[in-house]
C-alpha cells in the first residue's frame, strides 16, 4: 500500500488531494483546499506551511507530487505563486518525503493520454460501435448518465454523476461519497457481464448478473470509464 499527496499550490487557495494505492488499484482518501485571507503575503505563506504540515502528519504519505510554476503574464502573480509553492515544498521537504514536480499540461495530458490511447487501441469501436443506454434504479438515479459502445469484442462503458451539487452536501472533497447514492443502482445487463478495466486507475471490475450499486462503481473516482476487449463473459 502507498499513500499519495498531490498539491496544487496557490497564494488565496491551495489545493490537495491523498490517494492510497494497492497494486493497481487507487482509493481517494482525502480532498481539500488551504485557503489564506488578508492582504500581507508572509503570514498567507504561513498559512499554506501550517496547513500543509497537518496534512503530512494526518496522512503520512510515501511521495509528493506538486505543480510546477508556469509562465503567468502577470509577474507579480507568477511571484506570489512561486512564494506559495515555496511554503508548500518547505512542508513537505522536512518530513524526508521524496517530491515529484509536474505541470499542469502535464497532469491534464496524463489523463487525455489513457482515453486517447484507449481510442487508438480499439478505432472500430469508437468508428462503429453501437450506443447502448444503461439503465438505473434507485432514488438517485435521476443523477447518473451512464452508455456503453460495443463492436465485436471489443467495449468501452462510461458512468458519470449529474447535477451532483446536492450529493456532495457534507462533503469537502469533490467526489460524492458511496453512501449519499443511497439505493441506485446500475442494471448489468448479459453484454455486461464479465471483466472490465477501469481506464483512469487500471484497477479490474467484474460484473455479474444483476446490479451494482453505483456507490462502488463511483467508489474510486468521481467518473468511471470502463474497458473490455474479449466480449462478454459466457456461462459454461
Amino acid at each position: 500500500m502507498t499513500i499519495l499527496l498531490g498539491i496544487d499550490p496557490g497564494s488565496r487557495h491551495t489545493g490537495y488531494g491523498v490517494i492510497e494505492q494497492v497494486g493497481n488499484r487507487s482509493r481517494a482518501l482525502a480532498f481539500g483546499t488551504i485557503s489564506t485571507s488578508g492582504a500581507e503575503m508572509a503570514p498567507r505563506l504561513g498559512t499554506i506551511f501550517a496547513g500543509l504540515c497537518e496534512v503530512m502528519s494526518a496522512h503520512r504519505p510515501e511521495e509528493v507530487s506538486i505543480e510546477k510554476v508556469f509562465m503567468a503574464r502577470n509577474p507579480d502573480s507568477a511571484l506570489k505563486l512561486g512564494q506559495a509553492r515555496g511554503a508548500a515544498l518547505t512542508a513537505v521537504v522536512q518530513s524526508g518525503v521524496p517530491v515529484f514536480e509536474y505541470s499542469a499540461r502535464q497532469v491534464k495530458q496524463a489523463v487525455v493520454h489513457r482515453l486517447l490511447m484507449l481510442r487508438r487501441h480499439s478505432p472500430a469501436l469508437f468508428a462503429e460501435g453501437d450506443y447502448q443506454p444503461l439503465h438505473v434504479a434507485g432514488d438517485k438515479a435521476s443523477h447518473v448518465l451512464g452508455f456503453m459502445r460495443e463492436h465485436d469484442a471489443q467495449a468501452v462503458m462510461v458512468v458519470v454523476p449529474r447535477m451532483p451539487a446536492n450529493l456532495l452536501e457534507g462533503t469537502t472533497l469533490p467526489h460524492i461519497p458511496a453512501e449519499n447514492w443511497g439505493d441506485t443502482q446500475l442494471q448489468v445487463m448479459p453484454a455486461m457481464q464479465g471483466e472490465w478495466r477501469d481506464v483512469l486507475s487500471d484497477s479490474t471490475l467484474r460484473l455479474r448478473e444483476g446490479t451494482i450499486p453505483v456507490g462502488e462503481l463511483l467508489g474510486a473516482f468521481p467518473v468511471a470509464v470502463l474497458a473490455r476487449d474479449d466480449g462478454p463473459a459466457r456461462d459454461g
